[in-house]
């Protein structure tokens, strides 16, 4: 079980097929380790065991398993489950990519309308990716942290969530 772990967070897999009986650390505690793990925590795991009862079951869901095999399982059942359980989480990825995209789209519109309107002679990013404002009033190192917060925040919040995309935030400003 603790070997399963490590090998799971050296590799980082797309699904985890786990017994629940293994030496050290058995299958439910090894999958509510993968689940505290920020890394491994979306990955699907498939619990597989000779164990067929109702409790052992719901004690692997409970631990975070995606689903539940007994053994001896049929090749073609197992095979179909991995497609399902890796069809879904491709379209929970999606899901949730499609989200964070429309969620940086809202920043950016937040920030083009908290802009507009505004003098701004520079907007500079700083080593610690803070967002600072140079007003045309005084030139000479004031920022804007204490005058516009909100607006320093939310710019902050949008280049941090496009700094993948640089030309992007080159757009709004």
């Amino acid at each position: 079980g603790r070997q399963a772990v490590e090998i799971a967070q050296r590799e980082i897999p797309d699904l985890i097929l786990l017994d629940v009986m293994m030496p050290v650390m058995d299958g439910y505690d090894a999958c509510r380790h993968l689940r505290a793990d920020k890394k491994l925590a979306e990955v699907p795991v498939l619990m597989i065991s000779a164990l067929d009862d109702r409790a052992s079951r719901l004690a692997g869901l409970e631990a975070g398993a995606d689903d539940f095999i007994a053994k001896p399982f049929d090749r073609i059942e197992l095979r179909a489950r991995v497609r399902t359980i890796n069809r879904l989480n491709r379209y929970r990825r999606l899901r949730d990519e499609q989200a964070l995209r429309e969620n940086a789209e809202r920043e950016q519109e937040k920030l083009r309308q908290q802009l507009k309107g505004m003098r701004w002679d520079v907007l500079v990013l700083d080593e610690a990716h803070y967002l600072k404002e140079r007003s045309a009033k005084r030139t000479k190192a004031l920022y804007g942290h204490a005058k516009h917060p909100g607006i320093m925040h939310s710019a902050t919040r949008c280049w941090r969530s496009m700094s993948a995309d640089s030309p992007r935030l080159a757009e709004i400003l």
